[in-house]
């Protein structure tokens, strides 16, 4: 009886140890954020979502930040798009910014 009890607690919490860790792992991946440097397949998600395009982007960046984007990422979470940007600065330095990818700078 004792070996019987001690089994089917072991099978329990194996079973809550189990639920906790797929709990936590659709609780991360809800939280993940998705992005891509790699513009043959960037450019084919922004056009079909009608996303703002980085040529765009760029003359914006240049108008409103003063600076030349050096490196774009498009990048999803829950639904939404941003840029991650880095831009140079007129000075030269450096700075990351981010952005929505249907309304930048907005």
């Amino acid at each position: 009886m004792r070996y019987s009890l001690a089994v089917a607690a072991v099978a329990v919490a194996a079973a809550a140890a189990l639920h906790l860790f797929m709990l936590g792992s659709a609780f991360a991946g809800a939280l993940r954020e998705d992005c891509t440097s790699d513009w043959s397949v960037a450019s084919r998600i922004v056009s079909e979502q009608n996303l703002t395009t980085v040529e765009q982007l760029a003359a914006e960046a240049k108008q409103t930040l003063g600076g030349s984007i050096v490196r774009s990422s498009l990048c999803r979470k829950n639904g939404s798009y941003t840029y991650q940007l880095l831009i140079r600065e007129r000075g030269g330095g450096l700075k990351r910014a981010r952005v929505d990818a249907r309304r930048p700078f907005r």
